[in-house]
């Protein structure tokens, strides 16, 4: 008779390595990001330049908010997955997907509307203002989808799983 390891069994367990490593290469994919994007609008002025980076600020105030929320969800998911209640890492992850869709929703509408005015925060000439609103308002349009990729990456971290968060960001870059 074979007996199969249990999910308890060290030896089936991935190490610290095998979960950093992808979750290193995916938060580095986003640091990446920015910087091309800065560097694409580099050839265009300085006024593109800072219309990117007032962009990025705000996009930053999306991301903490997820970062804390991702927190929870990881904490639970992992929780429960240890446990083997794979229901209640369901649940937990739907309930971190529906927090983080309505923070993503909630951040949405003034970044879609207000864009003008977040961008005047950062007290940029007139024609600079106007290349940030577009960058804040169009960086805003995504932030529903963003929030639930930074969720379900966080879900799938706490299962074990650090690869299938990163090619997904990976394809959504």
């Amino acid at each position: 008779m074979t007996m199969t390891p249990s999910r308890n069994d060290p030896s089936e367990r991935p190490s610290i390595a095998q979960l950093a490593f992808p979750s290193i290469l995916g938060n580095l994919l986003y640091s990446v990001v920015a910087m091309v994007q800065t560097k694409f609008v580099g050839e265009l002025g300085p006024e593109a330049v800072a219309a990117v980076g007032a962009g990025q600020r705000v996009f930053f105030a999306l991301q903490a908010v997820m970062i804390a929320i991702s927190a929870g969800t990881t904490a639970l998911v992992a929780r429960a997955w240890g446990a083997e209640e794979y229901d209640e890492a369901a649940r937990v992850t739907m309930a971190s997907l529906i927090l983080a869709g309505a923070f993503g929703l909630a951040l949405t509408v003034p970044g879609v509307l207000f864009a003008g005015d977040l961008a005047n925060v950062f007290g940029l000439d007139d024609r600079t203002v106007v290349m940030a609103a577009d960058n804040i308002r169009w960086l805003s349009v995504f932030n529903v989808a963003f929030a639930a990729n930074f969720i379900l990456g966080a879900a799938l971290r706490a299962a074990g799983d650090a690869w299938t968060p990163l090619w997904s960001g990976w394809a959504s870059t």
